[in-house]
């Protein structure tokens, strides 16, 4: 059995493989999966001025559309794979978002402090971290009070 770091390194490999894929076939996707991301969103309850955290942002999808729905607030794509997070910032800057931002990190452990985001979204991210309950855990942690979490 694999242990968490190595379930990590491996997914970070093959996530950073995958980056030029996901770059050219993003707009395809994107339309693909508009509905899912619009549903999240939605649920999400997201208001002007909300700090969301995006786990597992990939191209940024759905963190760069929440961006634009805080507004003045701002949406913290988090990832293991900065090649995929460099196609997010690249997007997020020719769609006119300025308040989309990311930041390398495990599921496992996020650089964040205690109750800090008022809601957390995960489009498909989830069933690749090494261990889901933990990353659940953690999730809790950096999330208000009566903060959504939407995956």
């Amino acid at each position: 059995m694999s242990s968490d770091q190595e379930i990590h390194d491996q997914q970070k490999q093959i996530w950073n493989n995958a980056a030029p894929g996901w770059k050219k076939w993003d707009p395809f996707i994107g339309k693909k999966f508009e509905a899912v991301s619009k549903a999240i969103l939605d649920a999400a309850g997201l208001k002007e001025g909300h700090e969301v955290l995006e786990r597992a942002c990939g191209t940024g999808e759905p963190g760069i559309p929440a961006a634009k729905r805080v507004g003045k607030g701002r949406v913290t794509g988090t990832d293991l794979a900065q090649d995929m997070m460099e196609v997010a910032v690249e997007k997020a800057k020719a769609h006119g978002v300025h308040n989309y931002v990311t930041k390398l990190a495990s599921a496992l452990s996020l650089p964040f402090p205690d109750a800090h985001f008022d809601a957390l979204l995960c489009r498909w991210g989830i069933m690749f971290f090494p261990d889901p309950p933990a990353c659940l855990k953690e999730a809790l942690r950096v999330l208000k009070p009566g903060a959504r979490a939407v995956f």
